[in-house]
């Protein structure tokens, strides 16, 4: 047991404390202003998340509530990579609200419908799909051994270890002050 969880339990027990269970036993009433915002957004998502059937439904039910969503973007393309959102002036990003309201676990709320909808832009969520590489049968075996095992895939490449040359120019020097 590391030193700090031993200090962490002496005080627990010494005074009297104890881990909250959830986000729903915070005292919210006592929250000042960036962590008040951010249980509003939380609770507002969780009421809202159930009673929506799509990213525009919980869209419009959100900026009823003075919430809006914002989603991030995977660099220059059209692929929904995350999700934030705003009230007033502060913006937290879904997973700082709960871990559950990243804008997968969010995604994936709304069924397998695959639809994701950001203001007017649609996009469709797919998997890439993968080829399995099926085993040579009888014919293949025989023309491969014919080419004497040229193409055999059978044999893996062995492992081989950098030699120490290569592994010294790869570190990378120590910035040193310079007068």
């Amino acid at each position: 047991m590391y030193r700090n969880e031993q200090v962490c339990k002496k005080l627990k027990a010494k005074h009297g404390l104890y881990f909250a269970g959830g986000k729903e036993q915070v005292k919210q009433h006592r929250l000042k202003e960036p962590d008040k915002s951010k249980y509003e957004i939380y609770n507002a998502v969780k009421n809202e998340i159930g009673k929506s059937k799509n990213w525009r439904q919980l869209q419009e039910r959100l900026a009823e509530k003075g919430i809006t969503i914002r989603f991030k973007y995977k660099g220059q393309t059209s692929e929904i990579q995350g999700i934030s959102f705003s009230k007033g002036e502060y913006t937290f990003k879904g997973s700082e609200i709960d871990r559950n309201f990243s804008f997968s676990k969010l995604d994936k709320c709304f069924g397998d419908v695959g639809q994701t909808t950001a203001g007017s832009n649609k996009q469709t969520v797919t998997a890439p799909v993968q080829k399995s590489v099926s085993a040579p049968d009888k014919t293949d075996n025989s023309f491969i051994a014919g080419l004497g095992g040229l193409f055999s895939g059978l044999s893996a490449p062995a492992d081989e270890m950098p030699d120490e040359s290569f592994l010294r120019k790869k570190k990378k020097k120590k910035k040193q002050l310079k007068l």
